[in-house]
């Protein structure tokens, strides 16, 4: 949210309101865990529901343009002083430098075999991108079978979604999911129905058995001498969403396992 509020514009990063409706009356839609966390949370009245939606809830959330923000958080890592350095790997030992003191591992669906990591798997998602800036609000329906979900981004297009497929390894738009997700999507928000599509897009999520794998390993460097390895990966769909919160864990666990190699 401080992105949003200070940064942006250059960021790639809005605050706006968001709604999400869900078909089940659970403890985790009547009392979300993070009512108390977000701003201006409210309930939806019964009145104002969708037609399959059993409760639902409104607050102010952050949207971001995902591919705009990594350039960012690129920029970021350059000028602190990170270096970039483009390498094929048949296992992790071959990308680390014999001076090295520590790595952080967070290949996501490379984990499948760089450190051959079976609980890692792709979950498919399917997203039609439209050019519709008069949209300023982001909604999701989540039901038992499916999520459709619109999210504005700050180019003045939005994500049309979506589709949640594992253990599909299809990187290729499918036409029919395609209009489903606009009938979807469109019987969710009208306002939407005849905008311009801009691309279509196919995502591969980096899911895994048990959920994200952030610990600490030591392995063996090409010359011999112990590392310690922190590794990070596996958060599926939530990546962006758990990231600053995950980068900070791992982070920990590094100085952790750097200190423990020294005693």
């Amino acid at each position: 949210m401080e992105i949003a509020k200070t940064r942006g514009k250059e960021a790639g990063v809005m605050a706006i309101p968001s709604e999400d409706y869900y078909d089940e009356l659970v403890p985790d839609y009547t009392d979300p865990w993070f009512r108390k966390v977000v701003d201006n949370f409210e309930f939806v009245g019964s009145a104002e529901l969708p037609p399959t939606a059993k409760i639902g809830h409104r607050y102010t959330t952050v949207v971001i343009n995902t591919p705009h923000y990594l350039q960012w958080l690129m920029h970021q890592f350059l000028s602190n002083g990170g270096q970039v350095k483009r390498q094929s790997l048949t296992c992790l030992q071959e990308g680390i430098p014999s001076d090295a003191d520590a790595v952080v591992h967070c290949t996501g669906l490379g984990a499948r075999y760089l450190v051959n990591d079976t609980n890692v798997f792709p979950t498919r998602g399917q997203t039609v991108i439209i050019r519709a800036p008069h949209i300023k609000k982001t909604v999701t329906l989540m039901t038992k079978n499916q999520s459709t979900y619109y999210i504005p981004r700050s180019d003045g297009t939005v994500v049309c979604g979506g589709t949640k497929e594992k253990n599909d390894f299809n990187p290729n738009p499918e036409k029919a999911i395609a209009t489903r997700i606009l009938q979807r999507t469109q019987a969710l928000c009208p306002e939407m129905a005849g905008c311009e599509i801009v691309r279509h897009a196919v995502g591969l999520r980096p899911s895994r058995v048990g959920g994200p794998r952030i610990e600490n390993e030591t392995i063996v460097k090409p010359n011999g001498e112990p590392i310690i390895v922190t590794h990070s990966y596996g958060h599926g769909g939530f990546g962006v969403q758990s990231s600053w919160g995950a980068a900070e864990f791992t982070v920990a666990l590094v100085e952790k396992g750097i200190a423990k190699s020294k005693l």
